[in-house]
């Protein structure tokens, strides 16, 4: 396939038979552990989660971006005793929404940031809380796209890793047991449009 066809996607609502890809993609940015089959099918068949993949020429999936509506302290990855105070209360309806990943070959072409405006824009409304956690890490660290949406990092917390996946194992990141990097997270609570 020539350059300039390959950097053509469409981006659409996730079907069921887009899953495996967005879970391949998922293990590869963000390790093996860490990836949400469930949200992923609860995106493609009903209406309190949704996704957005974007579909190469050749109909593959090349990314996608994924969130749920919940309860915020059941939907943060890290435990809500461990967070510190915060203008969100434990039993409070937010958009979270997990991270936005795109296969390696095709980075840097303003994918990500397209299925994370798409998302914002088609899932949520002006007066939803939205709040994300960012793996601040080499590689995959989604800090620049969500400040460019209006994010604002209300706490980072030591050990990421171990928080979010319950010390199941080493970080892929940093590779030390417990892990050494840190993650945020970030609230968007001013929303009117998402940016171009």
């Amino acid at each position: 396939m020539d350059k300039s066809n390959r950097n053509r996607v469409i981006q659409q609502q996730i079907q069921l038979d887009h899953i495996d890809c967005c879970l391949s993609i998922w293990r590869d940015r963000m390790a093996t552990g860490y990836e949400d089959r469930a949200l992923l099918e609860e995106a493609a068949t009903h209406d309190h989660a949704a996704c957005f993949v974007a579909l190469n020429p050749g109909r593959d999936v090349v990314g996608f971006s994924a969130g749920k509506v919940g309860v915020f302290s059941e939907v943060t990855a890290a435990p809500y005793s461990q967070l510190e105070p915060i203008d969100i209360q434990p039993n409070e309806s937010v958009v979270y929404l997990n991270p936005t990943c795109v296969d390696r070959e095709y980075e840097g072409r303003g994918i990500g940031s397209g299925l994370r405006k798409t998302l914002i824009e088609e899932f949520t409304t002006p007066e939803q809380t939205i709040v994300t956690e960012i793996w601040h890490r080499e590689g995959v660290d989604g800090r620049a796209v969500n400040v460019k949406f209006g994010f604002e990092c209300v706490q980072t917390h030591d050990q990421y890793w171990r928080s979010s996946s319950g010390g199941c194992g080493e970080c892929p990141e940093c590779n030390e047991t417990p892990c050494t990097c840190s993650g945020g997270l970030y609230v968007l609570t001013d929303h009117p449009q998402a940016p171009t």
